[in-house]
């Protein structure tokens, strides 16, 4: 108790202690619509304030709302960069968008031969080879160069029996037709000539038989496979006639397997991998592409008695776009069953185009955005909606709504040419050569003007815009009105980085030159293989480590036995023959010591009694002296040689003994005289 100046009493009163509340009591919910609204780039660092913060902006849902808030994408859009970072995305998307609104353009344009105005049917662009193809329909021309400069044009001329058709199809290499008679043809591009003949390049892939009665069915549709087999056995070719009799057929011309569908088809497209789609003016028809079997079929709720609008497939996902004049419906395939959506466009509004983006990659739901894939639909006001059609609600709406004929700067008149390409990030909307604009493809602002063409190549005036189309990398497209072809680039192209000892090679510009060089460097390699082989075979073979069979093998070791006995053989007889020789040599060499000491002693005695007689002969001696004058003559020279030789060995050293002749000097026994004889004829001889 307490008590104030007055003398009253009171309880004193605790202060009553509220509960703390923060930030982190929020519910995630209010936590991820709060970082929604800051940037992708500051996540970095709120995720490590604490584990709750970490775990919000960890999920997809805070990501997707500060994309939507900051490029205006939805919960599904399409990837830039195709990654599964959501950061990594973040500045890709960034970069990308500045590229295409600030960076510089550079263009070039230039015409192509071909005998065409204005009438263009086909066209084929490879921004990652360089190449370019255009293919009139009327005549069955076709012109292909390079993509970005229009150098080494090549045309090749219309053929004869390109007439009568209702179906084509023209890719790098080959340009197949069908005829109303029921025949299909097909052409090898890279071996006709404007000046050759043709004949040599063109197959005919199915022939009429001319002997039956029965009229054949006109051939409605031709598809080519962009990634022939080189083999020339699998299905490249595959062919419908006007009944729903859907043929596969090889390069060869060898059909492969049949399918009668039984239904008038105007739309057929497949990617010769998985699916073939079959759109008819009741259902939607989908094959197995590997098997050639019916997979299913499904009424896609119109009555067509003509083609419609656009028909576009997405084989990423197998979606089928279909578009009427005032509707568009998305039909998806899976689980067996197509799911169908379905949207319409707005009152006193016609559909006049469809246009899809490219996409040849399998869908992967892990990518950031989810994968998805836009769609653009031209009005009848020149006005385009873009929408995507992957994961859509069951209505489809059109977020965002371009309107280029808005400005009263605009030219009138021309919305029915509006042309539209797009990819991930902008959109591009012309009608004219001169009148293209670029837009952001999920926020609809725009960016720049796009690249004019100069009016000197145009034959008659400004001319109508036949396509749009965009690089699969990189701000780069290319614009086709009549005959002439504008490549456009915004910002420096990236160079691929060359090695530092690359070898020169041929011009890279004529695909003919690099082919041979190719084949020239690929040739020199197999003969160094070759050889090589064949010198380590041979010498395999020749060391008698590798045999070419074993019969060979069996010959070699016997020869070898053979000549391993042989060899023993030899080595008895030639210790014989050694035996032997020796033998005769020791019996010469007794033989002719015995007529050398004969001779020897009897010089001996002769110089002994010179000697003591000083010089007088005895008379005994006179008949024997004189009988033997021509050998004692012979003899003296002999000895005195003997001598001389015998006092040079003395003198170097060599000599065994001395011999000492005087008055009363004495010789040495007669053996000792004889072997010292032979020694000195034996260093002589």
């Amino acid at each position: 108790m307490n008590q104030d100046s007055l003398g009253n009493t009171y309880e004193q009163e605790t202060p009553q202690v509220l509960p703390q509340v923060t930030i982190n009591d929020l519910p995630v919910e209010v936590l991820i619509g709060i970082f929604a609204n800051l940037s992708p780039v500051e996540f970095k660092n709120l995720r490590l304030v604490c584990r709750k913060w970490n775990f919000v902006l960890s999920d997809r849902a805070v990501w997707a709302k500060a994309f939507g808030n900051r490029f205006g994408t939805g919960p599904t859009f399409a990837s830039v960069t195709r990654s599964q970072m959501w950061l990594l995305e973040y500045f890709g998307r960034i970069s990308a968008t500045k590229k295409w609104a600030k960076a510089k353009a550079t263009a070039q344009l230039y015409r192509l031969i071909n005998n065409q105005y204005g009438i263009v049917d086909h066209i084929e662009t490879d921004f990652i080879h360089d190449r370019f193809l255009m293919f009139a329909g009327v005549s069955g021309a076709v012109s292909y160069c390079t993509l970005s400069l229009g150098k080494n044009q090549v045309f090749i001329p219309d053929d004869p029996l390109f007439s009568r058709i209702l179906a084509y199809d023209a890719t790098w290499t080959y340009l197949c037709w069908g005829r109303t008679t029921g025949e299909i043809y097909l052409k090898n591009l890279a071996t006709s000539t404007a000046s050759g003949s043709n004949r040599l390049s063109l197959t005919k892939i199915r022939s009429v038989n001319t002997t039956s009665s029965e009229s054949e069915l006109p051939i409605s549709i031709v598809k080519l496979n962009r990634e022939p087999d080189k083999h020339k056995a699998k299905v490249d070719i595959v062919s419908m006639n006007t009944m729903g009799l859907v043929q596969f057929w090889s390069l060869l011309g060898k059909e492969i397997s049949s399918l009668d569908l039984n239904d008038s088809a105007f739309f057929l497209d497949t990617n010769f991998k998985k699916y073939i789609v079959v759109v008819s003016s009741h259902f939607i028809t989908l094959v197995d592409f590997n098997t050639h079997e019916l997979l299913s079929k499904f009424e896609h709720g119109w009555t067509f008695s003509e083609t419609p609008v656009a028909v576009n497939v997405d084989f990423g996902d197998l979606n089928v776009v279909i578009c009427d004049e005032t509707c568009v419906r998305v039909f998806h395939y899976a689980d067996s069953s197509f799911s169908v959506l379905e949207g319409n466009v707005p009152t006193e509004m016609t559909i006049i185009d469809g246009t899809m983006q490219t996409s040849s990659a399998v869908r992967n739901k892990n990518i950031v955005g989810g994968d998805g894939l836009l769609y653009a639909i031209t009005l009848s006001d020149g006005s385009v909606c873009v929408f995507n059609i992957r994961d859509a609600p069951s209505h489809l709406k059109f977020p965002v709504r371009i309107l280029p004929f808005a400005d009263s700067r605009s030219p009138t008149g021309i919305a029915q040419y509006t042309k539209v390409a797009l990819n991930s990030s902008v959109v591009a909307i012309g009608a004219l050569a001169d009148w293209i604009h670029i837009y952001d493809a999920h926020s609809g602002e725009y960016l720049r003007e796009g690249a004019k063409v100069s009016r000197k190549f145009t034959r008659n005036g400004v001319a109508p815009i036949l396509k749009i189309e965009f690089g699969p990398n990189g701000a780069c497209g290319i614009i086709v009105c009549g005959d002439v072809v504008q490549y456009f680039r915004f910002g420096e192209e990236a160079k691929p980085k060359k090695k530092p000892n690359a070898p020169l090679v041929a011009d890279a510009s004529s695909r003919r030159e690099m082919h041979r060089h190719i084949q020239a460097q690929i040739d020199d390699y197999d003969s160094l293989q070759h050889s090589e082989f064949e010198l380590e075979r041979m010498a395999d073979k020749y060391n008698g480590t590798r045999f070419d069979s074993e019969q060979e093998e069996w010959r070699v070791a016997l020869a070898l036995s053979a000549s391993y006995a042989n060899n023993e053989e030899s080595l008895d007889e030639l210790e014989r023959v050694i035996e032997l020789l020796q033998t005769d040599v020791s019996n010469v060499l007794e033989d002719a010591v015995d007529e050398d000491l004969k001779l020897a002693l009897a010089i001996s005695k002769q110089e002994s009694f010179n000697v003591l007689n000083s010089g007088v002969e005895s008379p005994e001696h006179v008949g024997s002296h004189s009988g033997a004058n021509v050998s004692q003559s012979r003899a003296n020279g002999q000895i005195q040689r003997n001598e001389q030789e015998h006092n040079r060995q003395e003198q170097s050293g060599y000599g065994d003994s001395e011999i000492q002749v005087g008055n009363s000097e004495t010789y040495e026994s007669d053996e000792e005289v004889l072997r010292r004889v032979l020694e000195l004829l034996l260093i002589e001889h």
